[in-house]
């Protein structure tokens, strides 16, 4: 019989399974080298520095908290039971881990920082979304900034696959992608092909009535392009939202 999970089970799934990082984190092997220059796109768009608390919703195992934790005075990652299991092998001092499903799993605190990257695209619907960011929202001390990273826009997505280098880069991409296949890669695909599709509501429309939603309960929110070394950045965008003093 075969066991449906959610996205959020398909992850504790993988980080059972498998020990490759990358993977795990839902890129490709490919990636490795440009998923770590994440890292540093978001130190600079949430300006951390040693005076400020952080939270990462869906920290996986760490790829990106462990580092991201140097920069700031405390780190707190909420995740699946069995990524947290897995992140306390590679834990440091200053980070605390909170097992559990967010929002209905909270720490009690507030947080001059919020990361929530490649995490939105799977939640089912436009308004588990939106409960999901306000629940963000409620937990920033003000001043403090949200970043909601890594977006895959429909919209983006279409413009690029209908550009002309668009078009060139997922012919060459198609002949590429058999150079790498792994045990690794089909077990965790097929994890998530069990999973339960999200449906496809992230475009412009929807990203904009974030920005149009959050300022008109006056906070200062932005659309930002992703460098060019990073992963997805052909196709993805974050949304940077600031809590006024």
């Amino acid at each position: 019989m075969n066991i449906t999970y959610d996205t959020f089970e398909a992850y504790g799934q993988t980080a059972e399974k498998l020990d490759n990082p990358t993977l795990i984190a839902g890129r490709n092997p490919s990636q490795a080298e440009a998923e770590k220059n994440i890292v540093s796109d978001i130190k600079n768009k949430l300006d951390l520095n040693g005076n400020i608390s952080l939270l990462e919703i869906g920290c996986g195992i760490g790829n990106l908290l462990i580092p991201l934790s140097e920069y700031v005075k405390s780190a707190v990652g909420i995740d699946h039971p069995s990524c947290i299991k897995k992140f306390k092998n590679r834990n440091k001092s200053n980070i605390r881990l909170v097992a559990g499903r967010w929002p209905e799993q909270q720490p009690k605190e507030k947080f001059n920082c919020i990361l929530a990257y490649s995490v939105i695209h799977y939640l089912s619907d436009a308004r588990n979304a939106e409960t999901f960011i306000s629940a963000c929202l409620d937990k920033l001390k003000p001043g403090g900034k949200l970043l909601l990273g890594d977006i895959p826009n429909i919209d983006t997505q279409n413009r690029f696959a209908n550009s002309p280098f668009g078009r060139e880069f997922i012919r060459e991409w198609e002949k590429r992608k058999s150079q790498f296949k792994s045990r690794d890669l089909e077990i965790r695909d097929e994890i998530f092909r069990q999973a339960h599709k999200p449906e496809r509501y992230l475009d412009d429309d929807f990203l904009l009535k974030i920005l149009k939603d959050t300022r008109s309960q006056g906070y200062e929110s932005y659309l930002l392009p992703q460098s060019s070394a990073l992963p997805f950045f052909h196709t993805r965008e974050d949304i940077l939202i600031r809590k006024r003093a």
